[in-house]
């Protein structure tokens, strides 16, 4: 559980630090595989309609280790939502199931990050406990769909005004690639 833990985190960093458009290096580099984005992504944010407008998702496989993990994000011109879900094989087809942090199963890792005005990401929320159910997988077209829900409370403060409340999270048909690791 660890290691796939891990795991999940690295991809969900790695989704993050994708999705900043700067590049410091000077040397050209490989053009980057572009996600598949499609599908649609909504939810109520502190009873605030949210509706993100790029959503894309990222199967990881390790065959080494024998594990897998999933990224899931959404995200709008001022935020984004990050899920990452463990499994305990490397097997490339998800399957329908619930999944959460915090609570009984705790094979899920979940982020909410806002947007810096140079299109960087701030990760200024801690997660308390959140869930993902995937209700829908089409594997031979690699599509996902499920619900979620997330309490994170923003770093350093336990005021009230500092938490936000995700409900009522829906996403449908998100296409996934898949990248294997060694």
């Amino acid at each position: 559980m660890k290691i796939a833990r891990t795991i999940a985190l690295l991809l969900i960093a790695v989704t993050l630090f994708d999705s900043c458009n700067k590049k410091k290096d000077p040397e050209p580099e490989p053009a980057p595989v572009v996600p598949t984005i499609n599908g649609s992504m909504t939810a109520n944010l502190n009873g605030n309609s949210w509706t993100s407008v790029k959503n894309y998702a990222e199967l990881l496989i390790d065959d080494t280790d024998q594990i897998s993990a999933i990224a899931i994000n959404g995200e709008t011109a001022d935020n984004m939502f990050v899920w990452g879900i463990d499994f305990p094989t490397a097997d490339p087809n998800i399957a329908v199931g619930n999944h959460d942090m915090g609570l009984t199963r705790d094979d899920a890792v979940m982020i909410y990050v806002k947007k810096t005005a140079n299109g960087g990401t701030l990760i200024e929320h801690s997660p308390d406990e959140g869930t993902i159910n995937i209700t829908a997988v089409d594997n031979v077209n690699k599509k996902i769909s499920g619900t979620f829900t997330l309490l994170a409370h923003k770093i350093g403060s336990t005021a009230a005004a500092d938490s936000i409340k995700i409900t009522n999270g829906v996403f449908t048909n998100i296409s996934f690639t898949t990248r294997h690791q060694q």
